[in-house]
């Protein structure tokens, strides 16, 4: 393993950690931070292309209170993307129950400032709980 891709582990391991504070704590602009500017955040089959459009998930996603857990594999680096997977739960603060699990696809890149940020981002869910497939259903519609 090289420099870089060292380098590269760390940088994409940040970037995750990033991610899990801004949802979970409902900051849209840390969570836009995450993503290229025209990156895409993938939600099923629903798409949310850009800064605004990803700012408005973490604009709505309050009253919610949860906790994001990650294990993360950097699958392939190649020179300044990666191809990167990740399995999660997700547990709601309130009861301390599992709110919901599945994995992350994603598609980095890292920028000149030094970080890596998302160019896609899949969510895919294995299982959620009732209460939290409504509250992704309503956080992530397509509708204004």
């Amino acid at each position: 393993m090289t420099e870089h891709d060292i380098a590269a582990q760390l940088g994409i391991q940040t970037l995750y950690s990033k991610y899990c504070y801004g949802i979970d704590g409902n900051d849209p602009d840390l969570l836009a931070e995450c993503f290229d500017a025209d990156g895409v955040f993938a939600v099923g089959e629903r798409e949310f292309a850009g800064h605004e459009a990803i700012r408005a998930i973490a604009s709505r996603g309050g009253g919610r209170p949860r906790h994001h857990y990650l294990n993360l594999w950097v699958k392939e680096v190649d020179g300044n993307t990666a191809v990167s997977t990740a399995y999660f739960l997700v547990v709601d603060l309130e009861s301390g129950q599992t709110a919901g699990y599945g994995h992350y696809d994603d598609q980095v890149r890292l920028h000149d400032d030094g970080a890596w940020r998302f160019e896609r981002r899949q969510v895919n869910f294995h299982w959620q709980s009732e209460a939290y497939r409504s509250h992704t259903a309503a956080v992530t519609t397509t509708e204004s």
